[in-house]
């Protein structure tokens, strides 16, 4: 196929589109090479497994099956290993070690960071038997699964510097003081949710919740939400406030719009639209507390018969009886 000087959009989402799946192919950029040309990269990384104690802690993949941190390895090229990511690696390091006011200046490491850690979850379970003892069923996920995500990889590659988001954010994020302990493995906690694509990690004295796709349209949800934020935070008021942010998340009806500018000889610029364009439809559907209660449930691991009571009664840890901050002591 013949490129012109202007198909580097084009170039770049027909390799995504139709990326293969190997131990000769990067799960970052989905680019062929050589084995020579290609390592195993962490998904966590080897800073974060050491500073908090969890190579052999273990985490729930899509079948409700375990695997140790340790194992989660992914195929990844030298150049995105050793150069865009590592990159990444130490601006978000150095957010782990200064909290929530260095938040503000690496937003987008962040948000490329946990989105690699996501995709990288997503990445290795196409490698990984749905059921060890019936090999007919096939793997955790497949290729087809796996390329709804192209938009999102896509955006991804602004770390590679293949594309540039100009002036926008496609994504929301939270940032939380938290209590730490003694125990290094207590102070990290991570989750995320497949379907509304929020990934959350607590690592030391930060809290961090970034929601991919939104377009950054839960940022008008932080007011309401710091407000009843006690500080430090317990890490069960954390697993709260996840579950808030991705039950709101449900409830998006709207997609985010973008458009993609190039030039000859420059690096492809990414535009969003307006979030509410010219339509009237509202952008969140209404908030109900049965449904919420059920996140809720899911991600603290509380009965919902403990939390729900009908028509609107649910329980919280984040404020006490006079809708005061409630400030929850952690210890070991």
């Amino acid at each position: 196929m013949q490129y012109s000087q202007c198909d580097r959009i084009e170039r770049l989402r027909e390799r995504i589109e139709n990326r293969k799946i190997g131990d000769d192919v990067c799960f970052f950029c989905a680019n062929h090479y050589e084995k020579s040309s290609m390592s195993m990269e962490h998904v966590f990384p080897r800073w974060l497994l050491e500073k908090f104690n969890i190579w052999d802690d273990k985490i729930f993949l899509l079948n409700k099956t375990t695997i140790s941190y340790r194992q989660l390895l992914v195929p990844c090229c030298v150049q995105c290993n050793n150069k865009h990511l590592s990159k990444i690696e130490r601006d978000v390091k150095f957010v782990s070690e200064n909290g929530v006011k260095a938040v503000a200046d690496f937003k987008l490491s962040l948000f490329l960071w946990l989105s690699k850690i996501w995709y990288g979850m997503l990445y290795k379970e196409l490698f990984l038997p749905y059921d060890r003892s019936i090999h007919e069923f096939g793997n955790i996920l497949d290729g087809e699964i796996i390329n709804q995500y192209c938009d999102h990889l896509e955006l991804m590659q602004a770390a590679r510097d293949e594309i540039i988001l100009k002036d926008f954010d496609p994504f929301s994020i939270f940032a939380f003081e938290c209590q730490t302990v003694d125990t290094p493995s207590l102070n990290y906690d991570y989750l995320d949710d497949a379907i509304t694509m929020v990934s959350a990690m607590r690592m030391g004295k930060v809290g961090i919740i970034i929601v991919f796709q939104d377009g950054g349209a839960q940022r008008g949800f932080a007011d309401a939400l710091y407000k009843e934020v006690p500080y430090p935070l317990h890490p069960f008021q954390f697993r709260e406030i996840c579950s808030k942010i991705i039950y709101k998340e449900s409830l998006r009806d709207r997609t985010p719009k973008r458009m993609a500018i190039e030039a000859p000889g420059q690096i492809p610029q990414y535009y969003q639209l307006p979030l509410l364009g010219l339509s009237l439809k509202p952008y969140y559907r209404t908030w109900e507390m049965e449904p919420y209660a059920k996140y809720l449930s899911a991600y603290t691991g509380i009965d919902i018969k403990d939390i729900y009571k009908p028509p609107d009664k649910i329980r919280t840890w984040l404020v006490d009886g006079n809708n005061q901050p409630l400030y929850i002591p952690f210890t070991n």
